[in-house]
């Protein structure tokens, strides 16, 4: 479908363009056939240049929760700037191996936090009977968690802190 033929695809498209500086001919959506606790979607685009990328939407927004099982949980778990400022300020293009955050829109009065992520093709974990890629992403993890010990006045203040007391 074509950018200009539903509002919301619009929207995405006028979002998109302005993070990637690049006008958005094409934008062709579909639901991921995976799942998460908000909707998660395969985005294909093609800018003015005639480029094509792959990206992942996820909108984080408070009407966007797939899973029911979000209404019982604490108030407290819901922000969802939680997780845009990980990608967005510590998962760092050049400095992780994770997907780059390729474009954010946070407004709170229209209840939206979108976060649109380059699509990284590869085997799913879940789908490799070989322990051995599961110990490297354990490993890859405990990289992550290990850099930040005695610099947590460094992560954004809304990451959860798992210490002892929690």
């Amino acid at each position: 479908m074509t950018a200009q033929r539903n509002p919301k695809t619009a929207e995405l498209a006028r979002v998109l363009t302005i993070s990637l500086e690049d006008r958005i001919t094409v934008l062709d959506r579909r639901p991921t056939p995976y799942r998460s606790t908000f909707p998660l979607e395969e985005l294909v685009i093609r800018t003015g240049d005639g480029s094509r990328k792959s990206l992942v939407f996820k909108n984080l927004s408070r009407q966007g929760p797939a899973d029911p099982s979000w209404e019982v949980k604490a108030p407290f778990l819901h922000d969802p700037l939680r997780e845009i400022e990980v990608y967005r300020d510590v998962l760092t293009p050049g400095r992780w191996t994770t997907p780059e955050c390729v474009a954010v829109e946070i407004d709170p009065d229209l209840d939206r936090y979108w976060l649109f992520l380059e699509k990284v093709e590869g085997e799913l974990l879940w789908q490799i009977g070989d322990l051995e890629p599961w110990r490297e992403a354990a490993r890859w993890l405990a990289d992550l968690h290990a850099r930040f010990p005695d610099r947590t006045e460094a992560l954004p203040h809304r990451l959860l802190v798992h210490a002892r007391e929690y």
